[in-house]
């Protein structure tokens, strides 16, 4: 018996992995794993396929998000066709049969490995990714800047982050955030819901991208330094976490001026009116601040 997974969705949806009897596979998002995937809500090493020639079986690992079988919660169940599992955000697909079907063109290689240029393929329609891994290229700490007054449901996502978060006014209830709700968030490449902040905020011009060398604490006080309120608590300065207004502000600083607006930061990565290029804020050696457009495409990712 062969049984054979369709992965239904995400960056490898199309690709098909055999489990063949006596060659269990492992699944998860890291290199220990036997098939690695693009998933990161997926543990490191999540979940395995069993068959022998009385069928197929599929096994959480003691995964943090759990294994699930047409909705179900397993630990251990055995597998028939048309069972769907579910594991992290990625849905896989069972058939059993006593051969292989054939794979379409861009599927996985017969050894359940999904090369680069699979994950860079899938990747060429979504710049959100290719943003994403342009944060990846740079040295440092990574932060977002999350504007939750414009998508209110942005909060959802930054409390389910799990890293370091504070809004730029404390005092606001999170019921009532106003104008002045832009969260200062610590991200790092392993931060869980990481595509899920490129996803919600890329291209809707709800957020812009830091690096920097400092703490996360540092950070957020040369912030909040830029950030002041008028007698009747409505904000009053620049909305520089705004892309648009990102961009006509920095076009407009004196070498002292940027010297100032950066302190830590080393460079600023936002969105520009085309949501398939990003531009990169950084300073000169002689103080002015540039901005270079990183085209999002499969030949830049």
């Amino acid at each position: 018996m062969i049984l054979n997974l369709t992965i239904l969705n995400g960056t490898h949806a199309g690709h098909s992995v055999q489990v063949t009897a006596g060659t269990p596979r492992t699944f998860g998002r890291a290199a220990q794993s036997d098939v690695v995937l693009q998933d990161v809500y997926l543990s490191d090493v999540h979940f395995a396929l069993y068959c022998d020639e009385q069928g197929a079986r599929v096994r959480d690992l003691q995964s943090h998000n759990g294994t699930f079988v047409n909705n179900a919660p397993v630990a251990d169940a055995t597998l028939a066709t048309g069972d769907r599992i579910t594991a992290g955000q990625t849905i896989f697909e069972v058939a059993l049969t006593d051969h292989a079907l054939e794979a379409p063109a861009s599927a996985a290689s017969t050894t359940g490995e999904i090369t680069a240029e699979d994950l860079l393929r899938g990747m060429q329609s979504a710049p959100h990714d290719c943003a994403r891994w342009a944060l990846h290229s740079e040295e440092g700490n990574y932060f977002a800047v999350i504007d939750c007054a414009r998508e209110p449901d942005l909060i959802t996502l930054v409390n389910r982050i799990g890293e370091e978060f504070c809004a730029f006014d404390e005092t606001r209830e999170p019921d009532d955030l106003g104008e002045t709700a832009p969260f200062l968030v610590s991200l790092t490449p392993a931060t869980e819901g990481l595509a899920d902040v490129f996803e919600e905020t890329w291209g809707r011009g709800h957020a812009i991208f830091l690096v920097s060398p400092q703490t996360f604490i540092e950070v957020y006080q040369h912030l909040i330094s830029m950030v002041t309120w008028d007698e009747q608590a409505r904000l009053s300065s620049l909305r520089y976490w705004d892309p648009a207004r990102l961009a006509e502000h920095l076009a407009r600083l004196t070498p002292e001026e940027s010297a100032a607006f950066f302190g830590p930061l080393t460079c600023i990565l936002a969105e520009s009116a085309d949501p398939r290029v990003m531009t990169r804020y950084a300073r000169s050696s002689d103080g002015v601040v540039t901005a270079t457009p990183i085209e999002l495409s499969l030949q830049n990712a």
